[in-house]
């Protein structure tokens, strides 16, 4: 799978670099830059009296490759390495823990990647502005972003976010709302992120075709780090 990324992400009025800078990534095709993710993450459903708990957890090495140019966009190719994956379930049903770990389990924590194109904003800002926009894949995000730091060499951004989960499948359905943030770190000249940070608590109820009509009542928390280490 392609990502598109933006050529030219924002435009930065400041004087800690200069009176007016472009800030952009500025990429080499067949250039390859290589993340270290970990993800954490904790489905809690109460049912009956009791608590029961699914947790996921991945690390691995992404590396995204350039593999194209175009107008406005670079075309970015990811590829996991080393990917270790470990899940543990407090949850006796098969149907149930089959079901969550398609929906939120290992494969939805590994293409959390996408996220990190999100995180600019395509008009003129300065330190303390904040910018809008909207990331849609199996959740809704809707992030306020701020730029809160700027140097010679690296750019500080944090996000704040409202999510929204409404997903329907063949033997469960799932309605959650809830809160992320994100702390991230670039490079003022490549654009790339050196780090980055998403947290989030989501709450809800979901139901199950074993179970009819009956509505459970569901968390969902997850940690996701990236580190640039090449």
């Amino acid at each position: 799978m392609k990502l598109l990324v933006p050529l030219l992400l924002y435009v930065l009025t400041t004087s800690v670099v200069s009176a007016h800078t472009s800030l952009g990534y500025n990429l080499k095709i067949g250039g390859v830059f290589t993340f270290r993710q970990n993800s954490g993450q904790v489905i809690t459903q109460d049912l009956e009296g009791d608590s029961h708990k699914i947790t996921n957890n991945i690390n691995g090495v992404l590396n995204f490759e350039v593999v194209g140019k175009q107008e406005e966009n670079y075309e970015i190719e990811p590829m996991f390495k080393n990917l270790n994956l470990k899940m543990a379930s407090s949850i006796q049903s098969e149907l149930m823990k089959k079901s969550l770990e398609k929906e939120f389990g290992s494969k939805a924590l590994s293409e959390s990647y996408e996220q990190m194109i999100f995180i600019y904003p395509t008009s003129e800002v300065n330190i303390g502005d904040t910018c809008e926009n909207e990331y849609t894949r199996k959740f809704d995000v809707k992030n306020t972003w701020t730029l809160n730091k700027l140097s010679e060499t690296i750019t500080t951004i944090k996000g704040t976010g409202e999510v929204e989960i409404d997903i329907t499948a063949p033997n469960n359905a799932m309605k959650l709302t809830g809160s992320q943030t994100t702390e991230v770190s670039a490079d003022i000249v490549s654009g790339r992120i050196l780090t980055m940070k998403v947290e989030g608590i989501s709450s809800g109820t979901s139901t199950l075709v074993q179970l009819g009509k009956q509505e459970i009542p569901t968390t969902i928390k997850s940690t996701i780090t990236y580190e640039l280490i090449q």
